[in-house]
């Protein structure tokens, strides 16, 4: 195999993490318990994700992604990511083991891609009409937009746990910086638009203090780099 290699890492040693499909590159994004989920490129440069449990891999491929399929978080038997359909349009979804299901949050024009998953919610990032990127959570029936109101150039979301997600924003100096916030997600009947502690979202509960999120943000670097990801702006 040649290129990016992906690697799971237990404390003490490390562990190549190689489909064997992937010989233009391996990247590993997500794990639960004993199952890694990632991407791989094959011999003829087409993207597909993947699922390892430690003996087999399992290919993630959605039927509407003719132009690729990505993995990047998983939960359990259930992963998410993106596929980019015949019109090359890049958009999230969520395959359980049985079902793929396409996730269209109705503000995203440009693409959308989910990135993690917690229970119920998931997150990631759309793109809406202006080239701006936004970050959302999707609890089965109602998107929720994430926007720090320092990140003028864009937000993203990355990674949830239980009600923290961590993710990252570009300032108004085209500068990107990491952050974690702790978030509530309400019944949608009671959602209501606030700012609380610095950051905007519908139902936001408190704001944890900033701080640098260097490993993820090096990890998608290396993905927007061979091409896994759209990012703009993340910078060290």
């Amino acid at each position: 195999m040649q290129g990016t290699h992906g690697f799971l890492y237990n404390g003490s040693s490390y562990t190549t993490v190689d489909d064997p499909l992937g010989v233009n590159g391996n990247w590993a994004f997500g794990i639960s318990g004993n199952k890694i989920a990632g991407v791989y490129l094959d011999a003829s440069s087409r993207w597909y994700g993947y699922v390892y449990d430690g003996s087999i891999y399992q290919t993630i491929n959605d039927p509407l992604g003719v132009n690729g399929t990505h993995v990047y978080g998983i939960y359990s038997n259930t992963v998410v990511g993106d596929f980019w359909d015949a019109s090359n349009h890049q958009r999230a979804m969520i395959y359980d083991g049985t079902t793929y299901t396409t996730i269209d949050d109705p503000l995203e024009v440009i693409r959308s891609y989910a990135t993690g998953m917690w229970g119920s919610n998931i997150v990631g990032t759309f793109t809406d009409g202006s080239g701006i990127n936004h970050g959302f959570i999707y609890d089965g029936n109602t998107y929720t937009t994430i926007d720090d109101p320092l990140g003028v150039n864009g937000t993203y979301v990355y990674g949830i746990q239980g009600d923290d997600i961590v993710g990252s924003y570009v300032d108004s100096s085209g500068v990107g910086h990491g952050f974690e916030a702790t978030v509530d997600v309400p019944e949608p009947a009671t959602f209501l638009l606030c700012g609380i502690g610095g950051l905007t979202l519908w139902g936001l509960a408190r704001r944890k203090m900033r701080r640098p999120v260097t490993a993820l943000q090096r990890g998608r670097r290396a993905a927007k780099r061979h091409g896994v990801l759209m990012r703009k702006g993340v910078s060290s």
